[in-house]
């Protein structure tokens, strides 16, 4: 996995969230940063991948404009 060289190199410090959308419809959310103790030395990379796709629908979902009720006059 020579892209992920950069990643891994101790000097980088960069934080990396972002997502991901699969062909097949599911959005994954990638996030990585480095591990290091209290006196800065550094023990590795810390990766996350998360399905987000519901999470994504349900705020779709709620951004839709609403029906406003109809009381009777």
């Amino acid at each position: 996995m020579d892209f992920c060289k950069p990643l891994q190199d101790v000097k980088n410090r960069l934080i990396v969230e972002d997502e991901i959308p699969f062909v097949d419809g599911r959005v994954i959310r990638r996030f990585s940063t480095q591990i290091r103790d209290e006196q800065d030395r550094y023990y590795g990379r810390f990766y996350l991948f998360e399905d987000i796709l519901e999470r994504k629908k349900r705020k779709m979902k709620s951004l839709k404009p609403k029906k406003w009720l109809k009381w009777p006059m």
